[in-house]
């Protein structure tokens, strides 16, 4: 009975901005990824049925609300390109590309601390680093 309830619970679509949707962005990430040095077999929606944390998972930093906050993924010798669902953490603050063979264009994301140094076929789509959009404030509207 156990089982067929956590099969269940693994198969119900997410709710709109819930936990399983940072599982579930971070699990497509990593579909997209070449992993040859086998870095990233935690990020298993299994393991978080099995009682893991998301944010237990390694290269995963998360804020007080169990949301991702920090993404770093430098140095894991990955190929392949980022998977546009990264605009799917609305938390992340800080994301570290740096020094793996990621190629393709950078999906557009919310994050005000970005390194992909060592990626030379990265192509930032014109954007530079500082030029990611961030959040604006609420009351930002009307301001000269």
């Amino acid at each position: 009975m156990g089982l067929v309830v956590v099969a269940a619970a693994l198969l119900s679509p997410p709710a709109p901005g819930s936990f399983n949707d940072e599982v579930n962005t971070l699990v497509e990430i990593k579909k997209a990824l070449n992993d040859p040095s086998g870095v990233l077999p935690a990020w298993d929606p299994a393991v978080i049925a099995a009682g893991d944390e998301l944010c237990d998972w390694p290269m995963v930093v998360c804020n007080g609300k169990d949301q991702v906050f920090r993404l770093d993924l430098s140095n894991q010798n990955l190929s392949g390109t980022l998977s546009p669902v990264i605009g799917n953490l609305r938390s992340m603050r800080n994301l570290d590309l740096s020094f793996n063979n990621l190629s393709g264009p950078l999906p557009i994301f919310r994050a005000s601390i970005v390194s992909f140094r060592g990626n030379p076929l990265l192509n930032p789509t014109a954007q530079e680093p500082h030029d990611f959009p961030t959040p604006k404030p609420a009351n930002s509207e009307g301001c000269s």
